[in-house]
C-alpha cells in the first residue's frame, strides 16, 4: 500500500547543502520525521495533552501503541490534566502557553512567561504591551522591540520584531504561491 505524504515547505539550498556536504549520509526528511516522533513520545506525559486534548489516547493507540497502557493509568490518577491553555495571540504571532519571556530594563532583565494568553509573572498576567510597560516602571514601550521569547523547542532567544518578521515573510510566501 501506498503511503500518502504532506510536503511541508524546506529551504531548497539548505536542503541540498545537507545532502551535499554529509555525502547523502543524512536524509533531512527520515531525520525531521524521526524528530517529530521522538519530540511527541519524549512528551506525551507532559504537553501532549494540550495538542490532542481528550484524542490522546486515541493518537497513542495509532502512533504510540506501547505507551497506552501507563497512559490510561495517568489518567485515571489525575496525573495527565485535561487542562488546554490559551496560547497569546498577538496580531499575527501566536505564542504557545508555557513560553519563557524576558525583557532588558535599568541594566537587568526580567522574566515572566506565557500562560493561558497572557504574559504572567508574580504581579499578575498583563498583555505584552502592559507588561513592558509594567516592568519599565509605567513608561510607555514598544512591547515589539522590548520583548523577547524562548520558545520551548528553542534554548535561544527571539525578539518579538523577529517573530512577528519571520511569520510575515511566511505568510507572504503562501499567499504568493501557485496553488
Amino acid at each position: 500500500m501506498m503511503s500518502k505524504y504532506v510536503y511541508i515547505p524546506f529551504d531548497r539550498k539548505f536542503y541540498n547543502d545537507i545532502i551535499r556536504f554529509s555525502d547523502g549520509q543524512l536524509d533531512p526528511v527520515d531525520f525531521i520525521e524521526d524528530q517529530v516522533y521522538y519530540f511527541i513520545e519524549r512528551n506525551l506525559y507532559s504537553h501532549a495533552f494540550a495538542w490532542f486534548g481528550d484524542r490522546l489516547i486515541e493518537f497513542a493507540k495509532i502512533h504510540f501503541e506501547h505507551h497506552v497502557e501507563k497512559l490510561e493509568a495517568e489518567f485515571a490518577r489525575g496525573n495527565i490534566l485535561p487542562e488546554m491553555e490559551a496560547p497569546l495571540v498577538w496580531k499575527e504571532v501566536t505564542i504557545s502557553s508555557g513560553t519563557d519571556v524576558r525583557m532588558q530594563y535599568g541594566g537587568s532583565y526580567h522574566f515572566a512567561r506565557v500562560k493561558n494568553g497572557k504574559i504572567e509573572d508574580q504581579d499578575g498576567r498583563f498583555s505584552p504591551s502592559e507588561w513592558a510597560s509594567k516592568v519599565a516602571n509605567g513608561t510607555n514601550r514598544n512591547a515589539w522591540r522590548d520583548l523577547d521569547f524562548r520558545l520551548s523547542h528553542n534554548e535561544s532567544w527571539i525578539s518579538a520584531s523577529h517573530l512577528r518578521v519571520n511569520i510575515r515573510e511566511v505568510l507572504n510566501e503562501l499567499g504568493n504561491q501557485e496553488i
